[in-house]
């Protein structure tokens, strides 16, 4: 069942690489809400003209693979390098990232879906959680996240290592952020959406 257009509300899906963000997306999708990946939205952006040649002026055309388009790895092994080139990265694709997915949900704001899921890896670095009625942030022991990053997104165990070290920091003690150590199987955390993020929705 979904909500009317006037009680619709915004979930936040944060927290570090590898812990299962996408997967609670991809959950919540199946029960009527709008899933906004973040991280989709930036790699599209990654084709505008304009952003591909702030790039290459920033990062050069060794960013760029042999079909002349910006090749996502080895941009990866730029920015990742150190955290100077992960600010300037930020500093070209944040803003009309979040530009683009407050366009999104004021779209979606007016079908009739049960509600809004915002799935981003920097939730809040992007300033994107002041547009969410609550927030999950879903965390993982390092071990289980490498080895999902190894396995799912055939990267090497040093670059993930890398990774989970470039994201959003924890929130802290916050009544708006949800807790989720997602250490589990599927089959607990499709349990756990449907007994405690389901009826948020619904309030």
């Amino acid at each position: 069942m979904v909500m009317s257009k006037q009680n619709k509300k915004i979930l936040g899906i944060t927290g570090t690489i590898g812990s299962g963000k996408s997967t609670i997306g991809k959950l919540l999708e199946n029960h009527g809400c709008k899933n906004i990946e973040v991280d989709q939205v930036g790699h599209r952006f990654l084709t505008d003209p304009r952003i591909v040649s702030q790039l290459v002026t920033t990062f050069g055309e060794e960013i760029k693979g042999s079909n002349g388009e910006i090749d996502r790895q080895k941009l990866g092994k730029i920015v990742f390098s150190s955290a100077e080139s992960l600010r300037k990265l930020d500093s070209i694709m944040h803003p009309p990232m979040k530009l683009e997915t407050e366009r999104i949900i004021a779209e979606e704001m007016k079908k009739d879906i049960r509600g809004i899921v915002v799935n981003a890896a920097l939730l809040f670095r992007m300033k994107l959680d002041s547009l969410c009625d609550k927030i999950v942030y879903v965390t993982a022991g390092s071990d289980v996240r490498t080895d999902r990053l190894v396995k799912n997104r055939g990267i090497s165990k040093e670059s993930a290592e890398i990774r989970i070290s470039a994201q959003d920091p924890d929130p802290g003690n916050s009544e708006k952020v949800i807790y989720y150590n997602n250490n589990g199987s599927v089959e607990e955390l499709s349990r756990w959406v449907e007994s405690d993020l389901l009826p948020f929705f619904q309030t």
